[in-house]
């Protein structure tokens, strides 16, 4: 009976050491985790004349008339909110990742990065593509988001939310008018 806590104590340390080789917190624990890079690298938002917004449900075309961008919105063409262009022109020249979310195509539809997926494209003056992003679901820790590039089968784990910054509606890209009450 003397030696019940000594049995205890020596049961204690060998789990510790089980659960140290296991999991072995000295070394990498996810294999996908690579070096932060960014995924369009290269990219120049000064560059940019036209982005689309697009999903199943429908698109948003912005474009820029000199140093004005435009929400098109069939045959009318609104002024756009500057900041919310530029804020989401920066958010594709930023973005970063470093996590390999899946390499198979066919998990593309699971974490919302296939053909439905939330796209947006960045053309330049010549209509040439600079940047085509899918937009997935948030990830695991909400401040994530699942993106891949077009003609990428690799999916990544951004760390940025990218949802509310790309929207289809094109009300959300207007510029804001506010009116001032006179007394």
């Amino acid at each position: 009976m003397k030696n019940k806590p000594l049995i205890y104590l020596l049961i204690a340390v060998v789990a510790a050491a089980a659960v140290w080789l296991f999991e072995r917190p000295d070394k990498p624990r996810n294999l996908s985790t690579v070096e932060s890079f960014k995924l369009f690298k290269g990219f120049d938002p000064s560059k940019a004349n036209k982005i689309v917004v697009a999903e199943i449900a429908g698109q948003t075309e912005l474009k820029s008339d000199g140093d004005i961008w435009k929400v098109i919105n069939g045959d009318q063409a609104d002024i756009a909110d500057l900041n919310k262009i530029k804020g989401a022109l920066d958010a594709i020249a930023d973005l970063e990742t470093g996590s390999v979310a899946s390499i198979n195509p066919s998990r593309q539809a699971e974490l919302q990065v296939g053909p439905s997926a939330l796209q947006v494209m960045v053309y330049d003056e010549k209509d040439m593509k600079l940047a085509h992003l899918f937009i997935g679901k948030s990830g695991p820790d909400f401040m994530s988001t699942y993106v891949r590039k077009d003609g990428d089968d690799i999916t990544y784990l951004a760390n940025k939310v990218l949802i509310p910054i790309f929207s289809i509606n094109p009300d959300s890209w207007k510029e804001k008018k506010t009116t001032v009450k006179k007394d």
